[in-house]
């Protein structure tokens, strides 16, 4: 065994274990939420249904082995295992179009470009899968040694891949070319041939042409240029390429490990892999964690404020621990929907109305998030709306998702569990909202709605009155704890609801009689004193105030503001 072999047995398996490693314990949530915005149910007419559009086997494939992306381990298994296949092929491609060196790291160069690729959330295992079958495709064209029957083979594959692949038979095309260069006449027929076939592959399907020729990525989802797989395309080029180089291998090790870390660096979106972590984590009911991730945003996300406030709630807290991290003023309260939100934000959007109960626009929000999708598919707005109809009473609707649900893999026994609670009676609708309906985002109307019919409903009045407070409306605030508050709760006030009363009353309010009206503790008086005498003594300057008070409502009122974009 040669010096280059053993470096090689090395190297390759390294490079493996070390993509193994990146994706579970760096960028695994990236790869988790792709299971989240696909819904693959082992059902007949399902499975019928991906003839209807062009790499037929690729998506069914890519989003039946996506299922397992529900585990970070079982993504990055999961992805690992078809490179490895992909790299297998193309090292056997290489070989055969007679690399004389040992392709097995040249072979690695196309496996770096898909990996990058991959990083990317609206990335689909499809392209992957798409990339492995046309390589491997190629490889056993290339094995035939009869010239004629291997190039008869090579244009019926060609004609067959797009239909089972898609985007990526552009692999298959270049490696083919490459291999007959010699023949210039066919190698230049092949690309005419292939494109124009792909052209009225793509009439078939009701695909436009800007649609055709990525398809499966899905224009609108995969960044602002969806052709930008095509630096898997690239690769293969330049894999090719340098094995006909005589360049020293340990050239070509540094090449490769630099543009892969280049690549990844560049599509590495860490405050992104935070806000998917903490959004999943809510999703799987990890309330522990969501809460410690909450508190520790060092990002400074609105998802990441957002989920703490929901996880506070949960537990009560949320006026008592409101302004103890970081708050972009009202936005991490409810997120807004509007038509560039994208489906990440729309399906955290319904955590927040769930917990208020507002079951009316948590539905309308779990439906727009599905159908923000690319492929208007998602299993955890499955299960979100399983919740709402339940919720609400409509057990007919439920189980029409339960019962979509119950042909996948990993949410079968969830939808089992809950169908045979349904049948028992043991769910319950929560209090009902009279059927109104208001306008998306009018959560204000919509939480006083709700208290109106059910005033024991804490999360909802803790989310009223700190909407008031970060929207720094204090008439609102005052308004509204004397009419849902005060007279329900004979107990000493959150500090953040104590500081803010003090700053609605006048000189005429101020004495111990309104203060022991509404619970305020002389301590919270004494420090409102101490805070005024240091604003106007340093005609408000923040910073002489900051240590003491910073998280304070009263700091709160005077300091935040809305951050610039």
């Amino acid at each position: 065994m040669s010096a280059n072999d053993k470096r090689n047995i090395i190297i390759v398996p390294a490079f493996f274990a070390l993509l193994w490693v990146y994706i579970f314990f760096v960028y695994p949530y990236h790869f988790v939420f792709k299971e989240q915005i696909t819904l693959f149910m082992m059902q007949g007419s399902y499975l019928a249904s991906f003839l209807g559009k062009p790499a037929f086997f690729a998506r069914m494939m890519g989003e039946f082995f996506t299922q397992f992306f529900i585990f970070p381990a079982g993504g990055a298994s999961v992805m690992v295992s078809f490179l490895v296949l992909a790299w297998l092929g193309m090292r056997k491609s290489l070989k055969n179009m007679g690399v004389r060196k040992d392709p097995s790291l040249l072979a690695l160069f196309p496996i770096a470009a898909e990996v990058i690729l991959s990083c990317i959330s609206e990335y689909p295992l499809s392209m992957t899968v798409g990339m492995t079958v046309a390589i491997w495709f190629f490889a056993g064209c290339s094995s035939i040694n009869n010239i004629l029957l291997r190039r008869a083979v090579s244009i019926v594959a060609l004609a067959s891949l797009y239909p089972l692949v898609g985007g990526h038979f552009l692999v298959f095309l270049v490696l083919t070319v490459i291999m007959e260069r010699r023949s210039l006449i066919f190698a230049l027929m092949l690309p005419v041939l292939s494109l124009t076939l792909v052209f009225f592959y793509g009439r078939f399907y009701l695909l436009t042409p800007h649609q055709t020729y990525f398809y499966p990525i899905i224009s609108g989802y995969f960044l602002t240029h969806p052709y930008i797989f095509l630096i898997t395309e690239v690769a293969v080029v330049l894999s090719f390429v340098a094995g006909t180089l005589r360049i020293k291998g340990g050239i070509w090790i540094s090449f490769t490990a630099v543009a892969a870390a280049l690549g990844l660096l560049a599509v590495h979106d860490g405050s992104g892999e935070y806000d998917l972590k903490i959004s999943t984590e809510a999703y799987f009911g990890h309330w522990d964690k969501v809460a410690v991730l909450g508190r520790n945003n060092r990002h400074k996300t609105v998802m990441g404020a957002y989920y703490r406030n929901i996880a506070l709630s949960r537990d009560g807290l949320l006026a008592y621990e409101l302004l103890d991290a970081y708050q972009p003023l009202y936005h991490g309260l409810f997120i807004k929907l509007k038509e560039d939100i994208g489906y990440i934000k729309a399906f955290a959007s319904v955590d927040a109305l769930m917990e208020c109960s507002d079951m009316a626009q948590a539905q309308h929000s779990a439906l727009l998030g599905m159908t923000f999708t690319p492929e208007q598919r998602s299993s955890r707005m499955a299960r979100k709306l399983v919740e709402i109809a339940v919720a609400n009473g409509d057990f007919a609707a439920a189980g029409k998702y339960l019962n979509m649900l119950r042909y996948t893999l990993f949410h079968k026994k969830w939808a089992e569990d809950a169908l045979s609670l349904m049948k028992s009676g043991a769910f319950k609708p929560l209090p009902g909202r009279n059927g109104i309906f208001f306008r998306s985002n009018d959560h204000y109307s919509s939480l006083k709605n709700i208290l109106e019919n059910d005033p024991s409903n804490d999360a909802a009045l803790d989310y009223l009155l700190c909407f008031n407070l970060l929207n720094k409306d204090l008439t609102e605030f005052r308004a509204n704890y004397d009419r849902y508050y005060h007279g329900l709760h004979i107990h000493t006030p959150p500090v953040a609801y104590q500081q803010a009363l003090i700053m609605t009353m006048g000189e005429d309010e101020l004495n111990i009689e309104t203060l022991k009206h509404y619970f305020i503790t002389p301590d919270v008086f004494d420090r409102c004193l101490d805070y005024n005498r240091i604003y106007h003594e340093n005609s408000g300057e923040g910073s002489t105030l900051l240590v003491k008070y910073g998280k304070t409502y009263w700091f709160y009122y005077h300091y935040a503001q809305e951050e610039k974009k």
